[in-house]
């Protein structure tokens, strides 16, 4: 209709009202595209806002991971500083029960801390600049890298409680009892230990501590950048 009338208006040649019908074409066109920046604006306004709730929940999971975390791991650590001075004193000064349970907290670790599967998606997408905040981009940035370096770290502690897990040959095991929730873990999993035999592994005992206080200065440096991104998601709102 539109083009019919256009043309019949240059037939005509009715120059001003070529020009209106030119003049509402791109008035038109200018409209629709405007109209659907609008709606492209506000789609990605919307996804950035899920994206901020998403993280903020994320990381709340992550906090309280990672407190738990340097909580097990503190234990770990108290441990085999407790195991390596115990084996070098006289067994009739150490505490059976104490001296059972530091045996299976300085030869645990837990599990490592997790990254943040949010932010792995928006990397994945590219979707990492709807979030405005450049703060908060490199606070994420920070904090998966700092979870990759720990990483190595985790896996070096494992590989060395296995290599000196030897140990266990010094070490009763009872797992019929393990799982008890009555009852304190020197009564359940550890039921008895060869003090002299374990007087020769008091360098593995003393290298433990030094790995666990490594994880859990990682790990107290994670939450550090964990809280910090969330009162960064708090400070946006």
């Amino acid at each position: 209709m539109i083009l019919r009338r256009f043309m019949k208006h240059v037939t005509d040649q009715n120059w001003f009202a070529v020009g209106l019908d030119v003049l509402v074409v791109i008035t038109g066109i200018f409209l629709g595209m405007q109209v659907t920046e609008w709606n492209d604006e506000r789609k990605e306004q919307e996804w950035a806002r899920e994206i901020a709730l998403r993280l903020d929940g994320e990381f709340n999971v992550i906090e309280e991971d990672l407190s738990a975390l340097i909580a097990r791991v503190s234990t770990f650590k108290d441990a085999a500083l407790n195991l390596a001075k115990a084996v070098q004193r006289d067994e009739a000064l150490v505490d059976p029960g104490l001296m059972q349970d530091w045996l299976i907290d300085a030869y645990n670790l837990g599990r490592p801390p997790q990254r943040s599967a949010t932010y792995i998606q928006l990397l994945s997408t590219g979707d990492i600049g709807l979030l405005k905040s450049k703060k908060l981009r490199l606070l994420l940035v920070q904090y998966d890298q700092s979870i990759e370096r720990s990483s190595f770290l985790y896996s070096e502690t494992l590989a060395h409680l296995l290599r000196t897990s030897d140990v266990y040959a010094a070490i009763d095991l009872d797992f019929s009892k393990q799982g008890l929730a009555e009852a304190p873990s020197h009564l359940g999993l550890v039921t008895g230990y060869d003090f002299e035999r374990l007087r020769t592994h008091v360098g593995d005992f003393t290298w433990n501590y030094f790995m666990h206080e490594n994880n859990l200065n990682a790990a107290t440096d994670h939450l550090g950048i964990a809280r910090e991104i969330r009162q960064t998601l708090k400070e946006m709102q």
